[in-house]
């Protein structure tokens, strides 16, 4: 059986890097085959792909993402880009995890489960849960963010 890749995204700046490489060295000392994981870190500038690259991450790469106007990339603009970045990169038969830098993986096997879920349950795409309405980020109003 051929075991498809996941290949995780998550995007930083400069102040968000650590982030990034404690979540991938979680993701990959709880993953069962971690050796079938890739990452790619999207940067808002050259300084943050630097500060990644120095740290030598296995099966990890950085893109710079580009800014599509004129306004700094940066706050929900600049993770917006990252994200569509992200998304642009799908649709080679691997699997696309998408992730905040500040996500931890906490189950051990978890690469092994989604698996599961995502070929063998037919399940399509799965995501995290998020507060209920009147939370912290969705405030007052009915919609979500």
């Amino acid at each position: 059986m051929v075991v498809p890749t996941i290949h995780v995204h998550t995007q930083v700046d400069k102040a968000t890097v650590q982030y990034a490489r404690f979540m991938w060295e979680a993701m990959q000392s709880m993953a069962e085959r971690p050796n079938e994981l890739c990452l790619t870190v999207h940067c808002l500038g050259p300084r943050a792909a630097a500060l990644i690259d120095a740290y030598a991450l296995k099966n990890c790469r950085t893109r710079v993402t580009p800014n599509p106007g004129t306004d700094p990339l940066n706050g929900s603009k600049g993770h917006g880009a990252c994200v569509n970045e992200s998304l642009a990169m799908t649709g080679d038969g691997a699997i696309h995890v998408i992730a905040d830098s500040d996500t931890v993986v906490v189950a051990r096997g978890w690469d092994e489960h989604l698996r599961q879920r995502l070929i063998n349950d037919g399940i399509a795409i799965v995501g995290s849960t998020y507060e209920e309405p009147g939370g912290f980020s969705s405030g007052d109003s009915r919609t979500q963010t």
